[in-house]
């Protein structure tokens, strides 16, 4: 999933408040008017939260996320989630955008050379076969690991211009 560009005038844009998952998702400029612009979660116990991005949200404390505790693995946010495969580097997508909430301007969240989420997932079974948020393979090339987020990074195919005399 995609979430972008909401506001909430309380805590956590996503709000996780029980036993779950969340998986593979891409939660970017959205805005909390308390805290946690992004990823709240409030059961210590159970939540799966993993390959999910979870950048660039704002609030006036813990813009990106608010984690009680479950298992976090392979998820870029900053500051880094506790767990495997945790990263904080800025994910670079085709565009950022800009801003929080209601007024941001939404960006492109497709994956670009050089994002520390290309092939740094975690494979899941259901992923075989399966499609990303752009209707791109899931995991490419099909032996590969998956991208954190909800968008695999596809390789420009443009081709290359060869001139010969």
């Amino acid at each position: 999933c995609l979430v972008m560009g909401n506001h909430v005038t309380g805590t956590g844009v996503v709000n996780m408040m029980d036993n779950g998952t969340l998986e593979s998702c891409t939660i970017v400029r959205n805005q909390a008017g308390m805290a946690c612009g992004g990823l709240y979660v409030s059961d210590p116990l159970g939540p799966i939260i993993q390959n999910n991005v979870i950048y660039f949200n704002g609030a006036p404390e813990s813009n990106n996320w608010s984690i009680a505790g479950g298992t976090m693995t392979c998820n870029c946010t900053a500051p880094a989630l506790a767990g495997a495969g945790n990263i904080d580097g800025n994910p670079v997508f085709k565009q950022a955008g800009s801003g929080f909430g209601l007024t941001a301007v939404l960006g492109k969240y497709n994956l670009v050379v050089p994002s520390p989420c290309i092939d740094q997932g975690s494979n899941q079974s259901w992923m075989a076969g399966a499609r990303d948020m752009a209707d791109a393979i899931r995991i490419f090339p099909s032996n590969g690991v998956a991208d954190i987020g909800a968008y695999e990074y596809m390789p420009d195919n443009r081709g290359m211009v060869l001139g010969v005399r």
